[in-house]
């Protein structure tokens, strides 16, 4: 049990007269790690942020919203034809979904 902690203490006496001995390096050392660290904490704080920017906007759309688009196959778009939604179609969706109120086009 003494060996392991003269050990212990040889190596923390060691550490620190390398410290001392070498004040520059261990300022730019220290220095680096703070930095480093600083950074970390950076990137994280935005990609949380952003995350949470992401979902409020989510939130806002709601749960209640349908969005309705039109579709064109991709054989029809390489001929020019283009899908397009018709006054039928919103009566069609309205009559479909009695619940929604609002339509906007």
């Amino acid at each position: 049990m003494a060996n392991i902690q003269f050990k212990i203490i040889e190596s923390t006496r060691s550490a620190a007269q390398s410290v001392r001995a070498h004040r520059f390096r261990s300022f730019l050392t220290t220095l680096g790690i703070i930095i480093g660290v600083a950074s970390v904490i950076s990137v994280v704080s935005v990609l949380q942020g952003f995350s949470l920017y992401i979902s409020s906007q989510f939130d806002g759309i709601g749960t209640n919203v349908i969005n309705v688009e039109r579709y064109t196959p991709p054989k029809n778009r390489l001929q020019g034809k283009w899908s397009r939604l018709t006054y039928l179609d919103y009566l069609k969706i309205k009559e479909v979904c009695a619940w929604c109120k609002p339509c906007n086009a």
